[in-house]
């Protein structure tokens, strides 16, 4: 996915292509731009 959104895809082409909703590709590419990384992250135990 990230590589669709680096060949300058847009949203809508890539959730087409993937078959997945736009606002998880969103959230994804939103995540990877913020963190680097799209793997989940360690939360605090509570």
């Amino acid at each position: 996915m990230i590589g669709c959104h680096l060949c300058n895809k847009s949203i809508h082409e890539i959730s087409f292509l993937l078959n997945i909703p736009r606002s998880t590709v969103s959230g994804i590419i939103t995540k990877w731009k913020q963190l680097g990384t799209t793997a989940t992250q360690p939360t605090t135990g509570l």
